[in-house]
């Protein structure tokens, strides 16, 4: 899990990751559709592969526990939501931007 530098535990959020709840309700309910976008429809079976996926191919590019990711918005929204599980499940955080941002505010964002 993310762990920011001199933030307090909240007892009022459970230690397990985002990911990890996933993973849990694919158990009882892999084959139910868990978005519906458009003409296409995803069960949490093809989410929690495409999950994986993307979880091997941010490994690959050297992501790791503790990193910020910044992503563009402008992908399908399942794309956006299987990025962001992927991240979790490794650790890291997803940062989206919207495309249409100036790129002076961008830059701005990123030297944060």
């Amino acid at each position: 899990m993310l762990k920011i530098k001199g933030q307090k535990k909240d007892p009022s959020v459970p230690p397990i990751s985002i990911s990890a709840l996933f993973a849990l309700s694919c158990f009882r309910h892999n084959d139910d559709i868990v978005i519906d976008q458009k003409d296409l429809s995803f069960t949490r079976r093809e989410l929690k592969r495409d999950r994986q996926i993307f979880a091997k191919a941010l490994l690959e590019l050297g992501v790791k526990s503790g990193d910020i990711i910044t992503v563009g918005s402008g992908r399908p929204v399942y794309e956006n939501i299987a990025l962001f599980l992927a991240a979790n499940k490794i650790g890291a955080a997803i940062a989206f931007f919207d495309e249409t941002t100036p790129r002076s505010t961008l830059l701005q964002y990123i030297e944060l």
